[in-house]
């Protein structure tokens, strides 16, 4: 009994921060929109989601590989630095320490991938299927005395808002091909997530949002472009891990494919986009 209850103690207490962790990320769309507007200048609201498109993706990327260099890395590299201060003449082992433990410390992060895909899965879509979000926004609204129509009101609710809607779904591909690579069960999460995820937002966009300002196609390059950032991320990482396990040439004959992906991004924009 009390090693179950401890159990489901360390369960919630993990999908605790993970829901912590989900409830900042929602803010940092309203930061980069913001910044956008009054930083960069920006004067419509298209440029606006085409900047907070690009400033998302940039945020979850640098988050993924925070989330695995930190704890995968910080431990280890601790444990070097008072290895080496001990015993200075072991210097050249606590490395090789250092990396066969960092090689070894980084699959067990998927576990904490998985759980965030499956929160934003069961927690985030449920939030936008139930449009929580405008509903606050218009309690907030009418509580200041504002009515629709009014200058300077903000009743937009039914606009189809790109640069919010596409980073989750960035960032939860993002996630799935990094961390595929070492613990490719991910992939089942993610599927599972990205299908309900086109249920959630199809019904959405047919009887919940209008698109007045760019249509999808106008969105299309800048998601494939994010799509193969994502695919080059995943290849480095590999490339890394399979240096961190000794399989030096493996890991050489993987280090092109980042450059592949990174030269395949400028082909759909000069084969499709530029000539329409």
């Amino acid at each position: 009994g009390g090693e179950g209850l401890g159990s489901a103690a360390s369960v919630a207490a993990r999908l605790c921060v993970v829901l912590l962790q989900l409830g900042l990320l929602t803010l940092v769309p309203v930061v980069l929109a913001a910044v956008g507007q009054r930083w960069e200048g920006l004067k419509t609201a298209s440029a606006v989601q085409r900047s907070l498109l690009r400033a998302s993706t940039a945020f979850s990327l640098t988050h993924v590989y925070v989330t695995v260099v930190v704890p995968a890395g910080g431990r280890a590299l601790l444990d070097a630095l008072e290895a080496t201060a001990l015993r200075p003449d072991r210097a050249v082992d606590v490395a090789g320490e250092v990396l066969a433990n960092l090689a070894a410390a980084v699959p067990p992060v998927a576990a904490y991938c998985m759980e965030l895909v499956a929160t934003k899965a069961l927690v985030g879509l449920a939030w936008e299927l139930s449009r929580a979000w405008p509903l606050l926004q218009w309690a907030a609204a009418t509580r200041g005395g504002l009515r629709p129509g009014a200058p300077g009101a903000v009743f937009g609710f039914d606009q189809l808002e790109v640069g919010w809607v596409l980073p989750p779904l960035v960032m939860g591909f993002h996630m799935a091909a990094l961390y595929a690579v070492v613990s490719p069960v991910i992939l089942a999460y993610a599927a599972a997530y990205f299908g309900m995820a086109a249920a959630v937002l199809g019904h959405q966009a047919r009887w919940a949002y209008r698109c007045e300002r760019d249509g999808g196609a106008a969105w299309w390059g800048a998601a494939v472009g994010l799509a193969v950032w994502g695919l080059a991320g995943s290849d480095l990482l590999l490339a890394a891990y399979l240096a961190l396990r000794g399989a030096y040439a493996q890991a050489a004959a993987v280090a092109p494919l980042v450059v592949v992906a990174l030269r395949f991004k400028a082909y759909p924009a000069r084969a499709y986009r530029e000539p329409a």
